[in-house]
């Protein structure tokens, strides 16, 4: 009698470690279901880069040695833009429709057809980086040397 008492208790506990295998399983793969959710939602969620403008500007110096930005097609640029202008090292930020004639103001943006002089920045036989950021976007459209 005492060895089928053992028996089944030997029985209950294989069961039980069996449902608790089972059990631990479902809680794990539960657990990593619900991870990989929350991370799916978290990063796909966030809107990854913006599409620069597309903008064709063509630079370059006149005899004076005046930087000239000619805005040749594309989307039109807000006035209120950055140049940042780099000469030997030095760094200068401009404010973009600082350098329009007045009729080019008057839509407050930079468009197609218009230019922009930047004079008396540049000596005889300096070059500069130009870099143009759209401050409404905060995204770089112009990149170029002159």
């Amino acid at each position: 009698m005492g060895e089928k008492i053992k028996r089944k208790g030997k029985r209950r506990r294989s069961s039980s470690i069996a449902a608790s295998s089972v059990l631990e399983t479902l809680l794990l793969l539960s657990m990593t279901v619900g991870f990989f959710t929350i991370l799916y939602i978290s990063v796909f969620s966030f809107s990854f880069s913006q599409t620069p403008p597309a903008v064709h500007i063509l630079g370059t110096t006149s005899e004076d040695s005046s930087i000239i930005l000619y805005h040749r097609g594309g989307e039109s640029i807000s006035i209120e833009s950055t140049i940042v202008l780099t000469i030997e090292g030095n760094r200068t930020n401009l404010v973009l429709g600082d350098y329009l004639d007045n009729t080019s103001k008057q839509d407050s943006l930079w468009s197609m057809g218009e230019s922009l002089v930047i004079a008396g920045m540049l000596l005889e036989d300096q070059q500069g980086e130009i870099l143009i950021i759209d401050g409404q976007r905060n995204i770089m459209v112009f990149h170029g040397y002159v």
